[in-house]
């Protein structure tokens, strides 16, 4: 009866350990999602633009959460795009005071 309780009082003392290990494989795969997502999308605007269309219209087909921006110099454009990240595991702000944001960029030529 005595081994029981012990292994009850183990678990009970490992379980916190588990569940804040869950949480921050949850966020870091969250975190790797949007990041392909964020490469991806940009991919995406790049393609637009190179089809003749602006960069207005090629905002067009952004989410809402995501910030975009463009930076022309000489005969290059860069494309910017970021995304704010929000944790799910707990104190993770204590670390992250503003979240974590993603971002990715590519360098076009102007035509």
């Amino acid at each position: 009866m005595n081994k029981k309780a012990q292994a009850l009082v183990e678990f009970v003392l490992v379980l916190p350990l588990i569940i804040l290990f869950l949480f921050v494989v949850i966020d870091f795969s969250n975190v790797f999602y949007n990041k392909n997502y964020i490469e991806n999308l940009n991919s995406e605007v790049v393609e637009y633009m190179s089809k003749g269309k602006t960069y207005e219209e090629a905002r067009s087909i952004l989410p809402n959460n995501v910030t975009s921006y463009i930076t022309e110099s000489g005969t290059t454009k860069k494309i910017t795009l970021k995304k704010d990240i929000n944790f799910v595991t707990p104190f993770a702000y204590k670390v992250f005071r503003n979240g974590y944001q993603v971002s990715s960029e590519r360098v076009v030529l102007n035509e």
